[in-house]
């Protein structure tokens, strides 16, 4: 689209809010805001639903977000 912008509303959801049952593989690329989504999943984490966790990550884009990618583990 070159210099144009398009404008669109999203909503999100956790993904508490749509799985309730085990889930064998979690994987996230999310351009820098992988923090986001591992809250969102707060609730399978916590009893242990998720069986893999695959992150892929770009160092630059998450300390463009403002953070550091050791803060993941956190």
């Amino acid at each position: 689209l070159g210099d144009e912008w398009i404008r669109q509303e999203l909503t999100f959801k956790r993904i508490d809010e749509l799985v309730n049952e085990p889930v064998a593989l979690l994987k996230t690329d999310t351009q820098g805001h992988e923090e986001e989504v591992l809250r969102g999943a707060e609730a399978l984490l916590s009893q242990n639903l998720i069986s893999w966790i695959y992150v892929e990550l770009s160092v630059g884009l998450i300390a463009k977000a403002g953070r550091k990618p050791i803060d993941l583990l956190n």
